[in-house]
């Protein structure tokens, strides 16, 4: 009996052990540049007013100038006044960038581009325009939004 108990013992080590473990040597790496603010003026559709029965459209700034338009004039009853934005001495063309306004007091949202243009002549300044898209239902608000833009050197 005692001879089977220590066989037992034996197998029951034997396939406790059997169970074969993992392992990985896991990269790690970081990649750090110092970016240095620099100030541009803003972007802004300043203020636009459409009737209680507007149907919805993009409103459009173009980057390369101060061109306004937009998809719907039905039910628009003013859109003046925008300009665009412009950061001094630098490059900072970029694709379109993707963006959201919030509104200060209904919590409300409204969907937006921005596009740059680089102008390389005297300053070398770049500017940005861009669309942003007024719904049917928008409620009356300010909409504000901060969108981040680097310069690759």
């Amino acid at each position: 009996m005692r001879k089977y108990f220590l066989l037992s013992a034996v197998v029951m080590l034997a396939t406790t052990s059997a169970n074969a473990g993992q392992y990985t040597q896991l990269n790690v790496s970081a990649d750090v540049e110092v970016m240095t603010e620099i100030s541009c003026s803003p972007l802004s559709f300043s203020t636009i007013k459409v009737s209680d029965w507007f149907e919805g459209g993009y409103f459009s700034i173009s980057a390369d100038g101060d061109e306004l338009s937009t998809t719907n004039d039905s039910g628009v009853i003013e859109f003046s006044g925008a300009t665009r934005g412009a950061c001094k001495n630098v490059n900072m063309e970029q694709g379109e960038i993707s963006f959201n306004l919030s509104g200060e007091n209904t919590g409300d949202t409204l969907s937006g581009t921005i596009e740059s243009y680089y102008l390389n002549e005297g300053e070398k300044n770049t500017f940005f325009g861009g669309s942003v898209y007024i719904p049917a239902d928008v409620a009356s608000d300010k909409y504000y939004a901060e969108v981040l833009i680097t310069s690759v050197n």
